[in-house]
């Protein structure tokens, strides 16, 4: 997911594909699930935001980490969320597209062929 969308970051002027790639790769391993930090991560990058930041439990500070540059805003707007989802969108389609026109190159031989 993470190379998906800071490719396809690169092609829209409101997000920073260099920097998603950059922001995902060297913080993919702060959050304790893989999963979520490549996206999260990467999606701080491309927004040029900071996400996460302090998180309590039980009134006890669990962590303090922060996925992107310390220069960019802290936090997530509305308007932000709708980028990110038009983000992840858009490299839906792109992906799809690729993988079925690559599935329709190879005349689907893999799920067919006897």
């Amino acid at each position: 997911s993470w190379l998906f969308l800071s490719g396809t970051a690169a092609l829209f002027p409101e997000f920073s594909g260099s920097n998603a790639f950059k922001v995902g790769w060297k913080d993919h391993a702060k959050l304790t699930s893989p999963n979520a930090g490549w996206c999260e991560a990467t999606a701080a990058g491309a927004l040029k935001i900071r996400l996460c930041g302090p998180i309590w439990r039980e009134g006890k500070l669990a962590h303090n980490y922060w996925l992107g540059s310390q220069k960019d805003r802290e936090g997530a707007t509305a308007w932000d969320i709708q980028l990110i989802s038009r983000l992840a969108l858009a490299t839906t389609l792109i992906v799809s597209g690729i993988l079925g026109y690559l599935l329709w190159l190879s005349e689907f031989k893999p799920f067919f062929s006897p």
